[in-house]
């Protein structure tokens, strides 16, 4: 595989497999280009089987255009790699294994935010609140993702916690999975079940994270408990171009990842 059109620096963070490796840099430096070299790198100087190989992006078009540029630097079957968004992970995870939870089926339907808007709605309309249905359904993603309760005042919390159960129990009634719970309830199944952790943990020999700067603290623990028994994760990321605040990324993710890693 040439590796001449990358400068030492990328050339470094491509040949560097083993471990945990941070990559910090700014815009226009290259860094989705060394997270594709290295996945190359893998699976055609290493001989890494595409399927143990895990990559995680933040955008569909990403994760098709980074299969693509794979594809077209060695001669190889990239199919069964997993590249794909975080949440995409988390569909075709609980598609194999939401049965772990006995509230479930597989057969379950994800549904968008337009969707989980009209439940809060209809769970709404008999009761006099005061909060507004956009504000819950916020404050129901900020708790699926960051697993804590921003300040409310007393009646807002009571009120909020009435609507979010009979929320949870309209979801789980009818098998429907609302987009956070993409990866709340595949962080639950590897967090509650040893086997299938370790099923997991066996099959990502390595883990890649692009823009790791917008991981929010779910998607943290997610790849935490991927990498329990290898720990060859790679992340890259600029701090200067956090971009998804709104969603609850935690720029502190940086400062745990080198403790934890």
């Amino acid at each position: 595989m040439d590796l001449s059109i990358l400068n030492p620096n990328q050339k470094e963070a491509v040949t560097t497999t083993e471990g945990a490796v941070m990559v910090m840099a700014g815009a226009g430096s290259g860094k989705t280009r060394v997270l594709t070299y290295r996945l190359a790198y893998l699976v055609s100087e290493m001989g890494i089987n595409p399927a143990n190989i895990l990559a995680v992006t933040f955008t569909n078009k990403a994760a098709r255009e980074m299969k693509e540029r794979i594809s077209s630097l060695i001669d190889s079957d990239v199919s069964k790699m997993w590249v794909s968004t975080f949440h995409s992970f988390g569909a075709r995870f609980l598609r194999r294994e939401i049965q772990a939870l006995k509230n479930y089926r597989k057969d379950f339907i994800i549904i968008d935010d337009d969707d989980s808007l009209k439940i809060v709605k209809q769970h709404m309309k008999d009761k006099d609140c005061f909060m507004k249905p956009k504000d819950i359904l916020n404050l129901i993603s900020t708790v699926k993702n960051d697993e804590a309760l921003p300040e409310l005042d007393e009646f807002e919390r009571r009120e909020f916690k009435e609507i979010f159960a009979l929320y949870q129990e309209h979801l789980i009634k009818e098998n429907l999975v609302d987009f956070d719970d993409l990866l709340l309830l595949t962080v639950q199944i590897l967090e509650e079940n040893p086997l299938i952790l370790e099923k997991y943990n066996q099959k990502f020999n390595y883990i890649m994270i692009d823009e790791f700067q917008d991981t929010n603290k779910i998607q943290y623990k997610l790849i935490k408990l991927l990498s329990t028994i290898n720990k060859n994760v790679f992340i890259v990321g600029d701090i200067n171009q956090s971009i998804y605040s709104f969603r609850g990324a935690k720029i502190e993710n940086i400062n745990r990842f080198k403790n934890d890693f």
